[in-house]
């Protein structure tokens, strides 16, 4: 909960991501997974829009109560885009699924997880902070 307030508040920073506010390490798969579910939720609480141009009322009367909108005007305009396209779990039949190995959730979020770290661009202070890690690893050791 932590995490989601941080982030409904666009907050630049979001501590104790892992699993436990006592945690001293976090996990990479867990903060990906945590910004999926968020984007997700911040795309529902958007809304949709209702305006002339986005409306379907006139379809909704035509086709009435237990209808079928398959074939409705709009279904067929907007059905391609009508879903959201997770950028980490991939949207496959079950056919797809079995083809691919029937991989897990974990496994797709790992893979997922580790792509994203390696084409992450390293930041400005890059070498900074390696300098500065390996200074305080070393003054732990004593050496």
């Amino acid at each position: 909960m932590n995490t989601l307030a941080l982030n409904l508040t666009q907050s630049g920073l979001a501590p104790f991501i892992g699993d436990s506010h006592g945690s001293k390490s976090i996990s990479p798969c867990t903060v990906v997974h945590v910004h999926e579910i968020i984007d997700q939720a911040r795309r529902f609480a958007s809304g949709f829009q209702l305006d002339d141009p986005a409306a379907v009322l006139e379809e909704i009367a035509k086709v009435g109560a237990g209808g079928s909108f398959l074939s409705s005007s709009s279904t067929l305009k907007n059905y391609k885009t009508g879903y959201y396209n997770s950028r980490v779990y991939p949207r496959w039949t079950m056919e797809k699924w079995q083809a691919e190995g029937e991989p897990s959730a974990w496994h797709i979020l790992r893979e997922k997880t580790r792509a994203f770290l390696d084409d992450a661009p390293a930041p400005d202070d890059h070498d900074d902070l390696l300098a500065r890690g390996m200074e305080w690893i070393q003054a732990i050791k004593g050496g």
